[in-house]
């Protein structure tokens, strides 16, 4: 292997690898962020079924509270569906039920905010996984731009034109000896001319 190989070669296998790495962190990020929205939206789901079930149970205590009542005016004399007592009946149902509706509003905002940040985990995940990608292309580039500015530097682009050159030359017609010509650029074959190089042996 020429030495000028070494270092191109080099110079390649790190980029590879280099660039398969980043690939493989971006996509262990997206793998992060759809798992962190997969587990967001279970919680969410979980929320929207306590914000129920906590309604409910809110409810079923103010319709304690106001059995309660009912009794206790009966054993007041007191005609639970009129008067004072009425009120106060009614004022018993319209409390718990925004009661209620306060603890079930509070569980689902909780379940929308954990939605919310399951689609951030995931956007997050995913923008990384288009930047690891972006940078492993990157770094592909520049790592073939390093083997190109070896091969320039040292001198392999010269030595593949000597051996095109080389292997272009041809018997030279006219000579004796078994003398031969090489051709210089793109000069015909024939008798040597003045430009030419002509080697006898």
């Amino acid at each position: 292997m020429p030495a000028a190989a070494v270092p191109i070669a080099l110079t390649m296998m790190s980029s590879i690898t280099q660039s398969q790495a980043q690939r493989k962190a971006g996509d262990l990020a997206e793998t992060a962020g759809r798992l962190a929205k997969t587990q967001a939206d279970a919680n969410a789901k979980i929320l929207d079924e306590l914000a129920i079930l906590d309604a409910e149970e809110e409810r079923r205590t103010t319709r304690q509270l106001i059995a309660s009542q009912r009794a206790a005016f009966a054993r007041a004399g007191v005609v639970p569906g009129t008067g004072s007592a009425l009120d106060v009946l009614l004022d018993t149902t319209i409390e718990g039920e925004v009661a209620a509706l306060r603890r079930r509003f509070g569980l689902e905002s909780e379940a929308f905010v954990e939605r919310i940040r399951g689609l951030q985990a995931d956007f997050q995940g995913q923008a990384a996984g288009v930047a690891a990608n972006n940078a492993a292309n990157a770094t592909l580039l520049r790592g073939g731009a390093q083997a190109l500015s070896f091969a320039s530097q040292s001198g392999a682009f010269n030595a593949f034109s000597d051996d095109s050159l080389n292997s272009s030359s041809a018997p030279l017609g006219g000579s004796s000896g078994g003398g031969f010509i090489l051709r210089r650029g793109r000069e015909p074959f024939g008798p040597a001319k003045s430009s030419a190089f002509v080697i006898r042996r």
